[in-house]
């Protein structure tokens, strides 16, 4: 999340020589602004529960595996298996569709991938999920490979999950990167040995990827594709 009156100075755009192996981007704030979707489902589970809970603080839990944001939002450990699924009860029906494009991005994906970059999402929302989102936008064919929270809750924590991205990917070479807007994309990507792309169009707090050591911050889509 951006805030207007924060200076962010980012680093310069890439070039040709500087591409990685492969990308792996994160989804929910990087590629599509899905917290309308997102919040409105956590805000109907809530309601199942009789509780009410303020949306400043729901978008802050865009990003970390559900069970963690569950928690912090109150729900005990007793609970999860039911609040996780009325939440994805809400988020299948309509949530899943409120989702829309950031500028620049159709534009990134194509130029990345006329220079035959693989690519794979990493994402904490349900693998299945984000397979419906990019079907929808028209963005299936730019990714080889969907990671995503496993259906049966096995696999929900970030670096896991962008490690089994890498698995299904196979590179060439082990030189890649990670695009993302939160610490946990950064954190996932040191865990995996990959370079820490941070991006500040999405829902990341003031000095999140800063402060949890990203590589490289960029403002816009179009300073990653020159």
């Amino acid at each position: 999340m951006r805030y207007e009156d924060e200076a962010v100075t980012a680093t310069p755009p890439m070039n040709r020589s500087e591409l990685p192996a492969f990308i792996v981007f994160d989804l929910d704030g990087t590629i599509v602004d899905s917290a309308e979707g997102i919040v409105s489902s956590f805000e109907a589970t809530h309601s199942d529960f009789g509780r009410s809970v303020g949306r400043s603080q729901l978008v802050t839990l865009i990003g970390p595996p559900l069970h963690d944001s569950l928690l912090r939002l109150g729900f005990g450990p007793e609970q999860l298996d039911d609040v996780l699924a009325r939440y994805r009860t809400h988020y299948g029906g309509d949530g899943v569709t409120r989702c829309r494009l950031y500028d620049g991005v159709p534009e990134l994906l194509d130029q990345v991938a006329a220079r035959d970059v693989p690519l794979s999402i990493a994402t904490a929302t349900r693998a299945d999920f984000a397979a419906q989102i990019l079907d929808a936008l028209g963005l299936a064919q730019y990714f080889a490979v969907v990671a995503g929270a496993a259906v049966d809750g096995r696999r929900s924590a970030k670096a896991s999950i962008v490690a089994q991205a890498i698995t299904d990917l196979s590179p060439k070479s082990p030189l890649g990167w990670i695009v993302g807007d939160r610490r946990y994309d950064v954190e996932a990507a040191h865990a995996n040995h990959l370079l820490a792309f941070g991006v500040t169009w999405g829902y990341e707090t003031v000095g999140e990827l800063r402060d949890a050591g990203a590589d490289r911050l960029f403002n816009r889509p179009s300073e990653l594709n020159a």
